[in-house]
């Protein structure tokens, strides 16, 4: 039996993508902030109180594609039995990274979705 291992953006995230234009169909989408799942792909920000919902790496994907922003991680391990710890940066002139570098997420899931937030944050104030 497989598992279905496909991290969803969060809803505050669904929210900023519809905010910055994200028209991309998809199956799943946020209804009354509940996660809901169709059979056919579509754009739901077409409604008013419904969100879709890529998986992170779509997100991070159309932000490449459509945005011009790659949105990476780094994976740091001491090699000392440290935990390995993760990182965000963005490859974009158009945004100011600096802030970015130095922090540290437990998970490589953590630190995309920070890295795809602020990306959005960053667009919509433009």
């Amino acid at each position: 039996m497989t598992e279905n291992h496909n991290e969803y953006v969060s809803l505050d995230i669904a929210k900023l993508l519809k905010k910055a234009g994200f028209d991309w169909a998809v199956e799943d989408y946020y209804g009354h902030s509940f996660l809901n799942h169709t059979i056919n792909f579509a754009n739901h920000n077409v409604v008013g109180d419904e969100f879709s919902a890529p998986t992170l790496a779509v997100a991070q994907r159309w932000l490449r594609e459509i945005k011009g922003v790659q949105v990476s991680t780094t994976n740091e391990c001491m090699g000392d039995g440290t935990p390995c710890s993760w990182g965000v940066f963005f490859d974009s002139g158009k945004f100011d990274d600096s802030e970015c570098v130095n922090l540290v997420f437990d998970s490589y899931e953590e630190a995309l979705e920070y890295g795809i937030m602020e990306c959005l944050l960053q667009i919509i104030e433009d």
